[in-house]
């Protein structure tokens, strides 16, 4: 009996604190790592070119530094049998948009940009069709697949997962933004109660 009742007082200990957090608007912050761990699965990623003989795409790491609403990040590239250079690595300044699907729980790159991709030396004729290519790929390595998944394992969170009210850029990291509103409750209570409303 004592077991049951001091369960039932951590159950309830923990929906409270959790309810709390969410009328706060607590963020839970993604770490770096986590998305560098699920984008590093795809690589190393080779294409070849009609200009050259192959770019690969070796590593992904997320860059810090502030730019908005966007994602930083540094994407690391090798190009074989260019023109006149012959293999030339070289580290690619690029930056995406964040994007949560809330039916999935997933996260998502989107509209990735080129930020800085410079290269001394190369003419225009190599430089262009070169930054095209870049930008393509790096498209490919980070838009095709999710790159975090908040996994409805446990009760509490798929009850976490039902209430992401937004998902934001903060000092070069993802913050997933928990709702306060009386609905997001609601979503919440139903959720880790297992009713099929949350779903």
């Amino acid at each position: 009996m004592g077991i049951l009742l001091l369960t039932l007082l951590v159950i309830l200990l923990l929906v409270c604190g959790v309810t709390i957090l969410l009328l706060a608007g607590f963020p839970v912050r993604i770490a770096p790592r986590v998305i560098e761990r699920a984008l590093a699965v795809k690589l190393p990623l080779k294409k070849p070119l009609k200009w050259a003989s192959e770019l690969e795409v070796t590593a992904v790491h997320l860059d810090s530094s502030e730019r908005g609403d966007r994602l930083g990040l540094r994407v690391s590239l090798t190009l074989t049998g260019l023109p006149a250079v012959g293999t030339l690595s070289q580290k690619v300044d690029v930056s995406a948009a964040i994007q949560w699907e809330d039916s999935a729980g997933e996260l998502f790159l989107r509209q990735t940009k080129i930020e800085r991709l410079s290269v001394e030396g190369l003419p225009d004729l190599v430089l262009i069709p070169m930054r095209e290519a870049v930008s393509a790929v790096v498209k490919e390595v980070l838009e095709a697949y999710p790159v975090y998944r908040l996994e409805a394992k446990t009760r509490l969170l798929s009850a976490v997962r039902a209430v992401v009210k937004d998902v934001r850029v903060q000092g070069g990291c993802v913050e997933l933004r928990l709702g306060g509103s009386a609905e997001s409750l609601v979503r919440f209570g139903h959720a880790l109660a297992g009713h099929p409303a949350a779903k």
